[in-house]
């Protein structure tokens, strides 16, 4: 987004921002701001689209219901890179009723809306997942004599064997290995740093002890840490060592593990594989694999973890088929923490007027 676009430096856009932000968390109130204003400028760009597309159909004498149908087609505006912004969610939509005292519930709506589609979306790569790497159902169906499996590429289909070997997991696919986890995989043991170092304010990097600030999928962040000690990576799967032992949550960002955590990533950056086989592996908590229940899991325990190693083909057939589910994921998850703050602070007020971003604007300039 370029400053032309929303007709203001970033300086003084920045200094208005810091003028809104009230008693907002210092590392939280950029995402509000900016959160505000990308609402805004995708809704604008949705809208401009819309009414060039308009003029598009009725020059091709395209008018009512069908030019209607078309208008709300979310591929007339992704094939022009614009954002599909659905009708409950325009900025329209939502600045005329900026003053309706159910403004909170209408966003409130949307956030349940983005997490329904983040369970579903969930729910299908585990379905695809348990399919493929805990019923082996392609392996079977070709057992049978299929000659294609539904949802699996021809060519990953053709390499698979057509019979079972057994494993100390079980029978597996013939030719398919059992390896130690840390074969796979770089693990990294959190180690708390000493707790003078901690701090709310936003200071350093994020910090987690544990599953006390987990979410859905990704925690969130209330307590930094201005030593770097053992770090996670975005993206890392996180999964708890101490009790309850085996919660997983993702990594949205650079943050400092503290000793009840573990960071995971695979060796050849196939996280969506990695993540779904930890969600099957520890599907019961405080239980690894065989269910037999644990208090806490050391390093060693970890890395000698037995893992199904599939050929790198199906591995890589799976990432690219679920890392859309997951990057959705990540994108609806997002956007829930934005409106969450905007609904609670700023929203409100902004669109009903009571605070004016120009006005901001003018004060910060003044400040």
């Amino acid at each position: 987004m370029k400053e032309s676009e929303i007709g203001v430096d970033a300086e003084t856009l920045w200094q208005a921002a810091d003028k809104l932000r009230g008693s907002i968390d210092a590392a939280e109130y950029k995402h509000v701001v900016l959160g505000l204003i990308f609402l805004k400028y995708i809704s604008d760009a949705f809208i401009a689209r819309r009414e060039k597309l308009a003029e598009e159909l009725k020059a091709e004498g395209i008018e009512g219901k069908q030019a209607e149908n078309l208008l709300e087609q979310r591929d007339e505006y992704t094939a022009e890179n614009v954002f599909w912004v659905p009708p409950e969610a325009r900025w329209d939509k939502i600045q005329a009723r900026g003053k309706d005292p159910n403004i909170g519930k209408l966003i409130d709506d949307k956030i349940e809306l983005n997490r329904q589609m983040n369970r579903t979306l969930e729910a299908m790569a585990r379905a695809i997942f348990k399919a493929w790497f805990v019923d082996f159902e392609p392996v079977k169906a070709k057992a049978d004599g299929a000659t294609s499996f539904r949802g699996m590429p021809q060519q990953v289909f053709d390499q698979l064997p057509d019979r079972f070997t057994e494993s100390e997991l079980g029978p597996v696919p013939e030719g398919w290995e059992v390896k130690r986890l840390d074969e796979c995989v770089h693990l990294t043991m959190g180690q708390s740093p000493p707790s003078e170092h901690y701090n709310k304010e936003g200071t350093g990097r994020p910090f987690h002890q544990g599953v006390s600030d987990y979410g859905p999928r990704f925690p969130t962040h209330r307590v930094y840490c201005t030593v770097d000690g053992r770090l996670a990576e975005p993206g890392d799967v996180l999964v708890s060592v101490r009790a309850p032992v085996g919660r997983i949550n993702v990594a949205d960002s650079q943050l400092v593990l503290g000793r009840g955590l573990a960071g995971l990533r695979h060796c050849r950056e196939r996280q969506s594989f990695l993540l779904y086989y930890l969600y099957h592996t520890f599907a019961v908590e405080d239980a690894i694999g065989d269910g037999t229940i644990y208090k806490a899991v050391t390093k060693r325990f970890l890395s000698q973890m037995p893992i199904l190693s599939p050929p790198e083909a199906i591995i890589d057939t799976f990432d690219e088929l679920v890392c859309p589910f997951d990057d959705m994921i990540a994108s609806l998850a997002r956007e829930c923490r934005t409106l969450s703050s905007l609904r609670d602070t700023l929203l409100p007020k902004l669109i009903s007027g009571e605070i004016r971003v120009p006005k901001a604007m003018e004060g910060a300039n003044d400040g």
